[in-house]
């Protein structure tokens, strides 16, 4: 029934995609990050995108399987921007109002801002078995909750004006 409503197993695939992505943009939704202060603000998304990542190990595995077939997928999905976009919107809007306040750089896009949270967070997740093995990183709830406290620090350091 699945492949005659969508078509292929890819169409089944993309679909699948495109709903793991609305359902997190949904969930960023709720974090009200526009009604907190910037640096808050910024902290928050790194906090919810680790806990995410770690309850839903599927969303690493889906992104991972796009990309290992070119990222066709993405590119097939009318829409997949538009989906995006509300997070960068929502970045941007933070990096704005740091920067008004002179507590931001101006040189940092929402898509560079995101890139960099999404990669501390995913990594560890996406490799926590190699981790533990290899390094014997102890990576556990409290761990990533550790390891999301000391992102959101590196990324405040590295969106802080220069001062000196």
């Amino acid at each position: 029934m699945l492949h005659g409503y969508f078509g292929d197993k890819s169409a089944v695939y993309g679909a699948a995609l495109r709903e793991a992505y609305v359902w997190i943009r949904q969930a960023e939704n709720a974090l009200k990050l526009d009604a907190r202060e910037p640096e808050d603000a910024i902290r928050t998304p790194i906090r919810f995108t680790i806990t995410h990542f770690r309850d839903n190990p599927w969303f690493i595995r889906m992104p991972k399987t796009k990309n290992l077939l070119g990222g066709k997928t993405v590119r097939d999905m009318r829409d997949a921007s538009d989906i995006q976009s509300v997070l960068l919107d929502r970045l941007q809007t933070i990096l704005d109002d740091g920067r008004r306040k002179g507590l931001f750089r101006q040189d940092i896009t929402a898509a560079d801002l995101y890139i960099m949270i999404a990669a501390l967070c995913w990594f560890p997740i996406s490799n926590m078995h190699t981790l533990r093995a290899t390094f014997r990183v102890p990576i556990g709830s409290e761990w990533l909750s550790d390891h999301a406290e000391r992102s959101a620090d590196m990324v405040g350091r590295y969106l802080r004006v220069d001062t000196n």
